[in-house]
């Protein structure tokens, strides 16, 4: 026998899922309205970091990662259970990378450009410092005897105005992590520069250079070996070798430009690049509203590496030649 439903034995079935329905969209709203008596979400990420180093404002960065302390682990056998198991061999801080612009105190500077010439490897008592958004004092991470391993630039590009972001790696024996009870953080201490990667003068000899479309600065860095005894004893980081990475230049294939680059490269090819051929350089950063002088990155002997004189990008005429060059040393100096 078949069962057939009236229009009237449907009703009930509606109004019961007309209800069933209402209560799955009551119980919904009110997992995506919040109680107006709960509390709200805190987060404990710092809304600002500082650096601090010998005790002074060293200036605010733009991001800071890694400089916490982690073990190092190997493998030992245990006969009791006939099985491998990790051990704690020692203690390692890894590497702090810090991202910060022009703006940092004078004193964070001259640490930058000492340990990029005549004091590599200067030790510097430091912490990063994270701030709330009331400028209250949250969290220290302490880098005792801390040491600047590598040195970034950004890529200086007429055509590509970016903010001007350097990066620093730093590497220290040691670290700690504290947790503060608040405190107001200093003052900045001096005026925010307007400066981008399209601003800029850059100088190579007697070259012609006021045409130059890009620079990407060498990069500097410093081998270190660390000294320790016993899986726990602090190591001690001794400068191995200071190496300075080359430097590539965008040039347009202006004629004249161009002849006077290639000749260069001719000087190379018959063996005439003596110590005495080298060339001084410097790219300046300049302020994008007044056009003034901020900062200096200086190139000490310059020499060529080679001459690209059909670089491009595959698409259109071929109106750039790249030039390579390598550098012995490199300082920056601040605009007074």
């Amino acid at each position: 026998m078949m069962l057939q439903f009236t229009e009237a034995g449907r009703r009930p079935l509606r109004q019961v899922n007309h209800l069933l329905f209402s209560a799955f969209l009551g119980s919904l709203l009110l997992t995506m309205v919040p109680l107006a008596n709960a509390a709200p979400e805190r987060t404990i990420a710092p809304a600002s970091v500082f650096i601090d180093m010998e005790g002074q404002f060293a200036g605010r960065v733009h991001s800071v990662s890694g400089g916490y302390t982690k073990a190092q682990l190997g493998e030992t056998y245990d006969d009791r259970s006939s099985s491998t198991l990790k051990r704690v061999t020692g203690l390692e801080v890894v590497d702090l990378e810090v991202y910060f612009g022009v703006d940092m105190a004078p004193s964070w500077w001259q640490w930058v450009s000492e340990s990029m010439g005549a004091k590599p490897g200067l030790p510097r008592n430091m912490a990063v410092v994270g701030t709330d958004f009331d400028g209250q004092q949250m969290e220290r991470l302490v880098l005792p005897q801390a040491r600047i391993k590598q040195i970034e630039f950004p890529v200086f590009d007429r055509s590509n105005p970016q903010p001007v972001i350097f990066k620093v790696v730093i590497t220290a024996g040691s670290s700690q992590y504290e947790t503060l009870g608040g405190g107001s953080s200093p003052a900045v201490g001096r005026p925010n520069s307007r400066t981008r990667t399209d601003a800029f003068r850059f100088e190579l000899g007697d070259l012609p250079t006021t045409k130059t479309a890009r620079v990407t600065p060498p990069v500097f860095s410093i081998d270190f070996s660390n000294d320790s005894v016993g899986a726990y004893r602090e190591p001690t980081p001794t400068v191995g070798s200071v190496n300075v990475g080359n430097m590539i230049l965008a040039h347009p294939r202006i004629p004249g430009d161009q002849q006077q680059y290639m000749q260069w490269l001719q000087d190379l090819i018959q063996g005439r690049n003596s110590e005495e051929s080298k060339l001084t350089s410097s790219l300046t950063l300049l302020d994008v509203d007044t056009r003034q002088d901020v900062m200096t990155i200086h190139f000490g002997e310059v020499g060529l590496v080679g001459i690209d004189p059909y670089q491009n990008s595959g698409i259109g005429p071929m109106t750039v030649m790249h030039i390579e060059t390598y550098v012995d040393r490199m300082w920056v100096e601040m605009a007074r």
